[in-house]
């Protein structure tokens, strides 16, 4: 099982509590996630939410593009701001659950702790991607083996999801912005857990940066690595606390 409380150092960082638990040898990062104040809006600076840790290369390494994430919460939904630096985009598809992580697009892995077992690694957990144009993928995730390969979905209609999502892409500035306004609900559901407003989330936050010339190589990177290209390790899911 994972324990999210072993191990754990603390710190304070704009007067979010961040702590440190180990999977695997490995730190992970778990976070508390403030209640939003005001009207929150997209591509704004919000000043109530928690802005998470840069985002590290899959592996562990410094990415050559930074990505950070502001999060909050409103007591139904989870909503979420990713910030990208970019200097191109390649994001040509534009369709609900087009395979979006073919190209440019940043995702969020999120799963209800269960209270019965609170310790357990999520085997079924919402995936939830948006692209540069403004596309959105949903999938409930079904993954018994913790990992690539083994893991299946069923994409979730775009509109029935419930998500409100947005996307700005800024060149001149060289970066981009995702929104997404995730239902807790949603997230209950689609990880199998009988609590339709959780306190507590499991998570990670990702981002995949495809170049124009396909000679490049991509660039993973995530809030918490998962020391191999594959998102779908989730006994590297952070806890997110709802304060």
């Amino acid at each position: 099982s994972q324990k999210h409380a072993m191990s754990s150092s603390f710190f304070l960082f704009a007067a979010l509590i961040i702590t440190l638990c180990v999977v695997d040898g490995k730190p992970v990062q778990n976070v508390t996630i403030p209640r939003c104040q005001g009207d929150i809006q997209p591509f704004q600076d919000w000043k109530s939410s928690a802005k998470l840790s840069p985002f590290i290369e899959v592996f562990g390494g410094v990415p050559k593009l930074g990505t950070r994430v502001h999060a909050c919460h409103n007591g139904d939904a989870l909503l979420v701001q990713f910030q990208s630096q970019a200097r191109e985009i390649n994001s040509p598809l534009k369709g609900c659950n087009d395979p979006l992580y073919k190209f440019d697009a940043v995702e969020v892995f999120l799963a209800s702790v269960n209270p019965r077992n609170p310790d357990s690694i999520a085997q079924r957990y919402l995936e939830v991607e948006i692209s540069p144009s403004g596309a959105l993928f949903v999938s409930r995730i079904h993954n018994p083996k913790g990992d690539c390969p083994g893991f299946t979905g069923v994409t979730v209609d775009c509109a029935a999801s419930g998500i409100h999502y947005e996307a700005k892409e800024d060149l001149k500035n060289g970066k981009w912005w995702a929104f997404a306004k995730v239902p807790l609900s949603l997230i209950s559901s689609a990880s199998d857990v009988d609590v339709k407003n959780p306190t507590s989330l499991l998570a990670n936050f990702y981002r995949i940066e495809t170049p124009n010339d396909s000679s490049k190589p991509k660039e993973y990177s995530c809030w918490n690595p998962t020391y191999k290209i594959c998102f779908h390790r989730p006994r590297y899911f952070g806890l997110l606390d709802l304060a």
